[in-house]
């Protein structure tokens, strides 16, 4: 099956490494390449989720900071550190697991040297 990508959306998600190109034979897309999708997704949620958790942990520190001898001000402090704590093990837990199961389906790399990048990729047959 050939899938036609025309739309810009497409071309956008292609341009930005999202999407990866064509690799079998005449432009279509194989298994590999749904694999590279699922791990190139799974990697940016991951590349995103770092920095906001980040951002989450700084803002709890400014308000416990900040807080005074407020009680309410430094416990919506905590708050927000927990929060992002827990938002960084569930996300880390879920890249843990996909990347292996994607390990497991075809997309074999080294989980530790390549961050998870696809090295290598053998169809599902």
């Amino acid at each position: 099956m050939k899938v036609n990508w025309t739309s810009s959306g497409s071309k956008l998600a292609l341009a930005a490494g999202l999407v990866p190109s064509p690799s079998g034979l005449g432009g279509s897309y194989t298994t590999c390449d749904l694999i590279g999708l699922f791990q190139n997704l799974v990697n940016f949620g991951f590349e995103i989720a770092v920095p906001l958790a980040i951002i989450g942990i700084v803002y709890g520190g400014f308000r416990i900071m900040t807080a005074g001898a407020s009680p309410d001000g430094e416990e919506a402090g905590k708050e927000a550190m927990k929060t992002a704590l827990i938002g960084i093990v569930i996300v880390f837990g879920a890249w843990i697991l996909i990347s292996t199961l994607l390990y497991i389906f075809g997309a074999h790399s080294s989980l530790l040297a390549s961050c998870g990048r696809v090295t290598s990729c053998q169809p599902i047959q």
